[in-house]
């Protein structure tokens, strides 16, 4: 699978072309911004803030997705990991992307131990 797929996308998922680190297009998605710039203070805040998702990658979360992440859930329930479906969610996404999942979150640690999930904590550095 392409790091950053160029697919057609609905009307929901409009944004501007970009090019991902290995030179692939794809498009970033633009509508759910909204709620964390929506929720910023100071100009000074909102810059910072949209400067560092401007450098983030959208992953589109389609039906192959979800049923990767349920997948993965039976899968971890069946060894006694119970952790937030969100995070279940988000470790699918990294897997199949094929990316290294960068956290602060030990659930991520566990899901890890019996799943294909390469992950970076940075626990020990808070």
């Amino acid at each position: 699978m392409d790091f950053c797929p160029k697919k057609e996308l609905s009307p929901l998922c409009e944004g501007e072309d970009r090019e991902d680190p290995h030179g692939k297009r794809c498009r970033h998605k633009r509508d759910d911004r909204a709620e964390l710039l929506g929720g910023v203070k100071t100009e000074k805040e909102y810059q910072r803030l949209k400067s560092r998702l401007d450098a983030l990658y959208y992953i589109e979360t389609d039906r192959s997705l979800w049923d990767y992440a349920s997948k993965l859930a039976i899968h971890l329930k069946r060894k006694g990991v119970h952790v937030p479906y969100a995070d279940i969610l988000i470790a699918a996404s990294a897997m199949q992307e094929k990316a290294i999942l960068v956290h602060t979150d030990a659930h991520f640690d566990a899901i890890s131990k019996y799943s294909e999930l390469k992950v970076e904590s940075l626990l020990a550095h808070l």
